[in-house]
């Protein structure tokens, strides 16, 4: 008796985890002209309600016939055919009436059959599950989770951040974005990203199918692991980030990204592993993005993967003048004058510095005050040398000195025009301009070029002329124009003493040869062989860049091997017969 009571009990309770709803069967009715009804169903024919009536039943038994419900979905009366609509047209199993049809007034939770290459599906929610049980559940959680409406709640405090949110998730609940087994919720995912990266005057980024494969075979195995994958894939350096989130808070999951990301940037100890990804989403070099949702018990693990153009490197960070001018009103209040506008206070001015120049670092953010009016007073400010610290402790703009202004990246133009100049040289990025300043530190610490200078002794006197204490931070000046320059006046030095006349630079030329050499180094140097050996009036070459002052002594010593007979290779003697020839009047040089 206490067995049967127990098995009794047992079964109750696996019976009453899921709610029944109502199952809708697809089926076609033709009416013949005699009146009579012919039912299609599963590629069988039914010539009457029951017959359909009893098949359906055969082939769902685990479900109460109640629940049951044969969705006509056309009707055909000799030449005429009618698509009913999704609520339209529905057949109980339960029912004694042989004629006519019913009308749900609501179709929400209606689990409807659908077959998927001859295989048979439960759709609920426009999410596809291969049991009546998991559409049931899936069901199930949409009514409990949907109630909650609280998700504003935890948002971030960026006051651009809240807006953003409001504007992209404006009623849309756990119902909404768990649609197509969540990718309802990766589309919206995608605006919300691409208003974030907005705010920092980045592109916009795509959806890659390649990706979104990636990262949805990453967030299934994670949850097959039951989250024991969880620490691997968030310390790992592939470009992907991991995270999990109470299912009906996983419309904030990309918000508390955005807040974290603006942490990061206030607080330089973070842990740059962990944050390293994180700076991909709002990077200018990120250009495609996959999302993969997947669900575990009451836990949704989201997994955003990232295609960066070039790999992300940590840099050291410099100090980025951002230059503005100020006016003092003989009542006291103030007005900045800044790249993109008038700004009515600092406060205001320093929101949009920090959103706008969202790369850097705040601590490394300055205020490069050109000059200040006092009413009708002007001051300009001497030398530029007026510096404020943006981040500063008491909140408001702080005076500080800078003691290496060759160490110091200043932003010119505006918007989309916006370039970061070091050591007058003009770069795209904050990063671009970091990478280039590391550079400087560690090569020009390189003074060992004349150890490598050819023994032709009229050539060493011409190098030391024209390269004395210029090295690595002297010729990239200018991205790199100071090289040229001093190739082009150490050139005509080694034609004058062939009796050749100068040469000129061309701005054409200059400019083409600029295009070709940014295409080699884009290739890796994978086509510097077939450029080298292809183009009739170019000459490339590579040199490292330390040393790239001896690259035209080096020319020069194999110009005067040639003129002995000794034998040089090939691609050397074109390189020099072209350079040391008469008929060469005009010439550009790339350097990338």
């Amino acid at each position: 008796m206490n067995l049967l009571f127990i098995v009794s009990l047992l079964i109750s309770f696996v019976f009453l985890t899921y709610e029944y709803y109502y199952l809708a069967i697809p089926a076609r009715l033709s009416i013949r002209p005699h009146g009579d009804e012919v039912f299609q169903s599963f590629g069988f024919l039914h010539y009457s309600r029951e017959d359909l009536k009893r098949s359906v039943k055969k082939r769902f038994p685990f479900i109460p016939s109640k629940y049951l419900l044969i969705h006509v979905t056309s009707l055909r009366c000799g030449i005429m055919c009618n698509v009913s609509a999704s609520n339209k047209n529905f057949i109980r199993l339960n029912s004694n009436v042989n004629y006519g049809f019913i009308t749900l007034k609501n179709t929400d939770d209606l689990i409807r059959v659908v077959t998927i290459k001859n295989k048979i599906m439960y759709k609920s929610n426009d999410c596809v599950f291969d049991s009546y049980q998991k559409a049931s559940e899936n069901l199930d959680e949409v009514k409990k989770y949907d109630k909650l409406k609280s998700q504003y709640k935890l948002i971030g405090k960026d006051e651009y951040g809240r807006e953003t949110w409001r504007s992209v998730w404006k009623n849309c609940f756990y119902k909404c974005f768990s649609k197509n087994n969540f990718y309802e919720l990766i589309l919206t995912f995608l605006v919300e990203l691409n208003k974030y990266r907005l705010s920092f005057l980045e592109n916009p980024v795509k959806l890659s199918a390649t990706l979104q494969y990636s990262a949805f075979n990453v967030a299934k195995q994670i949850a097959q692991e039951k989250f024991e994958l969880m620490s691997k894939f968030k310390s790992s350096s592939s470009n992907e980030i991991v995270s999990f989130i109470s299912a009906p808070f996983a419309n904030i999951q990309l918000n508390k990204w955005y807040e974290e990301y603006l942490l990061f940037r206030r607080k330089l100890n973070s842990n740059k592993e962990k944050t390293r990804n994180l700076i991909g989403l709002f990077s200018l070099h990120t250009t495609k993005v996959g999302f993969g949702i997947s669900k575990i018990g009451k836990y949704i693990i989201i997994v955003f993967s990232l295609l960066i153009s070039f790999v992300l490197q940590t840099y050291e960070y410099y100090y980025l003048a951002i230059p503005a001018r100020l006016l003092t009103h003989l009542n006291g209040t103030r007005h900045y004058f800044g790249l993109d506008g008038i700004y009515r206070s600092g406060e205001s001015l320093k929101r949009n510095l920090l959103r706008q120049f969202s790369t850097t670092p705040p601590d490394f953010l300055l205020l490069q005050l050109l000059s200040t009016h006092h009413g009708f007073i002007l001051n300009a400010t001497q030398h530029n040398n007026r510096f404020l610290k943006v981040n500063s402790d008491n909140g408001n703009f702080e005076d500080i000195n800078v003691e290496n202004r060759d160490e110091l990246i200043i932003t010119s133009g505006s918007g989309r025009q916006l370039m970061f100049v070091a050591n007058d040289g003009y770069y795209d990025s904050y990063l671009l301009a970091c990478e280039y300043l590391d550079n400087v530190k560690k090569y020009d610490k390189v003074k060992s070029q004349y150890k490598l200078v050819g023994k032709d002794e009229y050539g060493r006197e011409t190098w030391r002329r024209v390269w004395s204490n210029c090295h690595f931070k002297c010729f990239s000046a200018m991205n790199f124009f100071e090289l040229i320059l001093r190739w082009l006046k150490e050139l005509n030095f080694y034609r004058r003493y062939f009796s050749l006349l100068p040469v000129e630079l061309s701005n054409y030329l200059h400019h083409y040869a600029c295009f070709a050499a940014s295409s080699i180094a884009g290739s890796n140097l994978r086509l510097l062989h077939r450029a080298a050996s292809v183009f009739s009036k170019e000459i490339v070459t590579k040199a490292s860049a330390p040393f790239a002052s001896l690259k035209m002594n080096q020319l020069y010593e194999l110009f005067l091997s040639l003129k002995r007979r000794r034998h040089i290779n090939k691609e050397s003697k074109k390189i020099v017969t072209v350079l040391f020839s008469r008929k060469t009047t005009r010439v550009g040089f790339g350097v990338s």
